[in-house]
């Protein structure tokens, strides 16, 4: 566990925490799957959907298909998820209060930690104003074995040169992944609450050593 008074790391997943996209991600998926007569579940995307890679995930759910059924069923992923970015990067799912939030944290180094690629996520944060926020990123791309291993969030450590800070996770795996690392975890269920909820861990490590929180 990091001390509180000794927190200067904020390490942030991107989908379910910073961006307001899980809801998004599991209507994609529900709708190319309900042709198959395979009815998907919110419940059922958060329990192994969220938060980790797509083939894992129809891996679960469709485990008698074939290598080329399941990459069909990724391409038809990808080509709607190329609209939604289209229209996230025009309207950035993230809340007003997060934006604020990141770029208030001065005093902090920053990173994001998110098994999605490089390139659905990078235009969305310069779009919003965001991505010179961070101090380090790993992307999907970026490492070999994802969330729930430990893999991004040591990556993660490797490029902050530091091996404390506080992670704000959504999703089972990523919470594994992280306390795996090492690292203290922030559980985040509604990302319209990630400033809030940030504030009031800072305030809450900043008071046991006796600084206030600069915002």
């Amino acid at each position: 566990m990091v001390p509180r008074s000794r927190v200067d790391t904020l390490i942030f997943d991107y989908d379910g925490v910073i961006a307001d996209t899980e809801p998004m991600h599991w209507r994609i998926w529900a709708e190319i799957l309900e042709p198959l007569g395979i009815s998907f579940t919110w419940d059922q995307y958060c329990e192994f959907g969220r938060g980790v890679k797509e083939a894992g995930m129809l891996a679960k759910l469709l485990p008698l298909q074939t290598p080329w059924a399941l990459s069909e069923l990724e391409e038809q992923g990808a080509q709607r998820r190329r609209i939604m970015l289209d229209m996230w990067v025009k309207q950035p799912p993230i809340a007003e209060a997060t934006l604020e939030m990141l770029l208030s944290l001065r005093d902090y180094r920053l990173a994001l930690v998110t098994s999605s690629a490089q390139c659905d996520v990078e235009p969305v944060l310069r779009s919003a104003g965001i991505y010179r926020c961070f101090d380090a990123m790993v992307f999907g791309g970026d490492v070999e074995r994802h969330k729930p291993a430990p893999d991004p969030y040591l990556l993660a450590k490797h490029l902050l040169g530091s091996g404390t800070g506080l992670v704000f996770e959504d999703s089972h795996a990523g919470i594994a992944s992280a306390q795996e690392a090492g690292l203290t975890v922030i559980p985040i269920a509604d990302p319209g609450q990630l400033s809030a909820t940030v504030y009031r861990e800072l305030e809450r490590a900043q008071s046991e050593s006796g600084v206030g929180v600069s915002r």
